[in-house]
């Protein structure tokens, strides 16, 4: 099977910065070698195009067009095969534009650090951390990955394994790749006064170089890098004992490497996160960058290092690995209505030994019972019956029966071959769609055993709510309103 096209679309360019860029390039890295990865970006800036290089399989220049044009939604209509996932990185990406990828591609995944609009997005991945799942306004089946437990990074941050950082007098500074408001000249004038070394960073977009030049002329203690890559950046960090930062991704970064990091807000997208970096103790705001120099770091180096350590420990890469790995195998999955030549297929499924184990009935069901039920199941205007299949092979099944107060309540099985692969709850959410697609869908409901904790997962994750029952005993109710304006 060729590999499965996952097309980056982010923004990028001087005045917005390259955060969109470096986090869509940062995931490519970090995905698995079975998918074809491509980034797509509107004319990039020409410094913006050697970063590209090696990092990824294609790069797609789109027109450049405003997000507020007929054009902008129409942008990536001549690269789409139908086949793709499309991961969306920029604050210019709406509900609509979201919506019209899902309606066009296999899956629809936004990368979002400030979840201020309704996502229809099959996943939002978030990795600031203190973001809560009650901030996001989202349709029931977008699953929400978020935290730093969904981090990526560049390579070779998270990669390799981390030595101890030796403690120095470098002090590393970067207010982005880009600065555009000019930071990072204001910080080094207040930070005149360190006595030891100053290593500021900035991009091949900053377009203050020779106002910082000019400052930096005759200072030894101060050396001004530009345009570093990845792997210069991390040796860098790694001589840096501290760090001045925006909360943004690059302060993740220095993270990762260890050291006492002291953050400067550039944006408001970034508040949450430094709060989190802050009330955490992996971070201090840049007011205390004094007197805290004065005072010395010892009391809080340790503590620092110790949750530096455990949060960055690159098992989050494993993390997305899985999610992407999940939401690809998902989006292969088709339903068709049942027919009668399914009969002999869902008998075996019914009596999976697994099935009966968690149904209300646990005995065997009888050949003759079970072609009197099935036919007549078919024959039912008020149930809705479906195969799922991945390319064409079964792989489970799900039915939806109309109850007298025009309820549909639930039911569905995976095939034993494809349990345990994370498809419970994406097979809950497209048979929910394809019902809503056949008959006007208000409200759907399940029971589920206590003991069944896959199926009572599925459920919660599928966007259910749980609600309790007395209709069947140690048992659990799963209701999903829809269509309720």
């Amino acid at each position: 099977m060729d590999k499965q096209r996952i097309i980056l679309r982010a923004d990028g360019n001087a005045e917005i910065g390259l955060g969109h860029v470096s986090r869509c390039l940062a995931l490519a890295e970090a995905l698995p070698e079975d998918f074809h990865t491509i980034l797509a970006i509107q004319q990039p800036d020409a410094y913006i195009l050697p970063m590209l290089k090696g990092r990824v399989a294609e790069v797609i220049q789109l027109e450049r067009t405003k997000p507020s044009s007929a054009q902008y939604s129409l942008e990536l209509d001549p690269f789409l095969g139908g086949d793709e996932i499309v991961v969306l990185d920029g604050y210019a990406f709406t509900r609509d534009y979201e919506q019209r990828m899902k309606d066009k591609v296999r899956a629809v995944v936004s990368i979002d650090d400030i979840p201020n609009r309704h996502f229809v997005a099959d996943a939002v991945i978030n990795f600031s951390g203190g973001v809560k799942v009650t901030d996001y306004s989202k349709e029931f089946y977008t699953q929400l990955f978020l935290g730093l437990d969904f981090l990526f990074l560049r390579s070779p941050f998270l990669r390799m394994p981390q030595e101890s950082k030796k403690m120095s007098d470098h002090l590393f500074l970067n207010m982005g790749g880009t600065d555009f408001n000019n930071h990072t000249a204001r910080i080094l004038n207040e930070i005149s006064g360190f006595q030891g070394k100053i290593e500021i960073v900035i991009g091949d977009g900053y377009a203050h170089a020779r106002e910082l030049e000019a400052m930096a002329r005759g200072n030894k203690k101060v050396e001004i890098l530009k345009g570093l890559g990845a792997e210069e950046m991390y040796a860098c960090m790694k001589r840096c004992a501290y760090a001045i930062v925006p909360p943004s991704t690059v302060s993740l970064e220095f993270l990762s490497t260890g050291g006492i990091v002291f953050l400067h807000q550039t944006a408001a997208n970034q508040a949450v996160q430094g709060k989190y970096l802050m009330e955490a103790g992996l971070a201090f705001d840049y007011s205390n960058f004094w007197p805290m120099v004065s005072a010395g770091f010892e009391p809080v180096i340790d503590r620092a290092a110790k949750l530096q350590e455990k949060l960055f420990d690159g098992s989050s890469l494993n993390r997305i690995r899985k999610v992407f790995g999940q939401i690809s195998l998902s989006s292969r999955v088709r339903l068709r209505r049942a027919t009668a030549d399914d009969i002999n297929q869902c008998y075996q499924w019914a009596n999976d030994p697994e099935v009966r184990k968690y149904s209300y009935s646990e005995n065997m069901i009888a050949w003759e019972e079970h072609v009197q039920w099935f036919h007549r199941k078919l024959a039912d205007p008020n149930c809705y019956y479906f195969v799922a299949e991945i390319e064409e092979c079964p792989v489970g099944q799900m039915r939806f029966d109309l109850l007298e107060d025009d309820a549909f309540q639930i039911s569905y099985s995976l095939d034993e071959d494809w349990r345990g692969k994370g498809l419970g709850h994406y097979l809950l959410v497209k048979g929910v769609k394809e019902l809503n697609l056949s008959t006007e869908v208000k409200r759907i409901i399940g029971y589920v055993r206590e003991i069944n904790i896959p199926s009572i997962w599925a459920f919660q994750k599928a966007g259910f709510k749980m609600l309790q029952t007395d209709k069947y005993a140690d048992s659990i109710k799963f209701e999903l309103l829809l269509n309720s304006e």
